[in-house]
């Protein structure tokens, strides 16, 4: 009988690795299903993954992501699904490639 357990082996798990990026908005974004949107802009993302150690591979594996928001008072951490995030920001992208030059001051000066 094979056993089908999704819980690693003590031992196989190494500890968990943190890491910060910034990521930029163009636009106004939602993340998901959510109801809130957040303003262009610049954000910190902190995320935490764990590498699993099997025979011959090792799997990274993201096991968390907080977006943190600037506030009046300080910061906010906003606990968010990657894939969420990372759908966002491609959306974001791609409505960037589709602007016309001329509504972008940062692609530079439009042909007249």
């Amino acid at each position: 009988m094979s056993n089908f357990n999704q819980r690693p082996l003590a031992g196989n798990v190494q500890d968990p690795c943190f890491t910060e990026r910034r990521v930029v908005f163009l636009h106004p974004f939602t993340l998901g299903a959510a109801a809130e949107t957040y303003p262009a802009g610049s954000y910190v993302v902190e995320t935490e993954s764990c590498a699993y150690e099997g025979n011959e591979h090792t799997a990274n594996v993201r096991t968390s992501t907080v977006l943190v928001l600037n506030t009046p008072t300080g910061t906010r951490d906003v606990h968010v699904n990657g894939s969420d995030l990372d759908a966002a920001l491609r959306a974001d992208s791609e409505r960037l490639e589709k602007q016309d030059p001329n509504e972008n001051p940062d692609r530079g000066e439009a042909n007249s």
